[in-house]
């Protein structure tokens, strides 16, 4: 009989079977869900100039809950982005006098600390939009922070405060834009006019400001 020479064996698909990702990726994935704010994560994270021409440091989405380890960045930042994590604090800063800009929208801050104007000395801008800051009181250690001109307080329960632009001008009457309004000079004239929260002009008066007729003449 004639011999038929045999074929090797077709390879066999495994099924099942599970992609890996690159060393690298899951290194960046497994730093992202520990949720912290590692040396490693800042070295690898963007960083870029803004529109407004400032170096900024990119940490945004990354589940943090604390700030911490920013020593690392040594102090090369005008701007450091936080937004999309979960932090609830405003603290653990060192000392970065280079730091003019901070936002932290889209978290879950509900105290800032005492010491903010001495770890930021330089902060003209912080935006908390979208956090759970809730009472005026709780934005006292703000007073401090001699140059902040740009606040965003958007999305907080504090913000449906009555008289709470006034309440917050008056704690600030060096700022420029609230909530990316502009404050105006009537503004300042009637907050300087408003007492402690609950203590002030009567809460009848409109929320967010307070004027009557004659006030809105002056703030426009």
């Amino acid at each position: 009989a004639e011999l038929v020479p045999s074929r090797p064996p077709a390879p066999v698909e495994l099924r099942g079977t599970v992609r890996t990702h690159s060393p690298a990726r899951r290194r960046v994935t497994s730093m992202a869900a520990a949720g912290r704010l590692t040396a490693e994560l800042i070295t690898k994270s963007p960083q870029y100039m803004s529109c407004t021409d400032d170096y900024t440091l990119g940490l945004r989405a990354h589940k943090l809950a604390v700030i911490e380890n920013l020593g690392a960045t040594e102090n090369q930042f005008d701007c450091i982005d936080l937004t999309d994590n979960d932090i609830t604090r405003l603290d653990g800063f060192p000392t970065l006098r280079k730091v003019k800009a901070l936002l932290i929208s889209n978290n879950r801050v509900r105290r800032i600390t005492p010491n903010l104007a001495e770890r930021l000395p330089n902060l003209e801008t912080l935006i908390l939009t979208n956090n759970c800051l809730a009472d005026v009181s709780e934005l006292t250690p703000l007073a401090a922070c001699k140059h902040l001109t740009v606040l965003s307080l958007l999305g907080n329960p504090v913000s449906e405060v009555a008289q709470y632009r006034l309440h917050v001008v008056r704690l600030l009457p060096q700022l420029k834009s609230l909530d990316f309004t502009r404050v105006k000079s009537g503004e300042r004239k009637l907050a300087a006019g408003v007492g402690e929260p609950g203590v002030g002009p009567s809460s009848a008066q409109a929320r967010g400001g307070g004027a009557d007729a004659s006030d809105k003449s002056e703030m426009a």
